[in-house]
């Protein structure tokens, strides 16, 4: 993967979740780029609650909440939350967060892709891994209301 895409997705995230994507605040020790895809992490300059996040994420137009799991309801530890941006508003980003034992979030992972093909298979398997591990859906996309976004 070149670096166009990132730069664009940085310029593009910047407006459309400034609490959470800043330029600035990616640790790029941690930049993996592949063929298809480009996993950057960003450590947000300070812990959100979870529903401080999914805040953020409902109101960026056009990023859908893949889900959000509960590992356990007896403790704001290991929740998590993916969320994607529509392909067709021609961005292609995944960004996956969870809880820390303190229940913030302190830093998101995010994939930005070049194949719409790719992103929808990682999603999928993202869908699918959420079913697999212990804990509960506080909501989720089913896989046909997923595949509907690529169509």
């Amino acid at each position: 993967m070149t670096n166009k895409p990132i730069s664009r997705f940085l310029e593009c995230a910047a407006f459309k979740l400034p609490e959470v994507i800043k330029s600035r605040l990616e640790d790029k020790s941690k930049r993996e780029l592949y063929n298809d895809y480009a996993l950057l992490v960003f450590e947000l300059p300070e812990p959100m609650t979870m529903e401080k996040f999914c805040g953020a994420i409902d109101d960026s137009w056009g990023t859908e909440t893949l889900y959000r799991h509960i590992r356990s309801s007896q403790t704001d530890f290991g929740r998590s939350i993916c969320a994607f941006q529509e392909p067709g508003t021609g961005e292609m980003f995944q960004l996956c967060a969870s809880t820390n034992p303190s229940g913030e979030i302190t830093y998101v992972d995010v994939k930005v892709f070049y194949s719409m093909e790719r992103m929808m298979a990682e999603l999928q398997a993202e869908l699918k891994r959420m079913h697999d591990v212990p804990g509960e859906s506080f909501y989720h996309l089913t896989e046909d209301e997923l595949v509907s976004y690529f169509i």
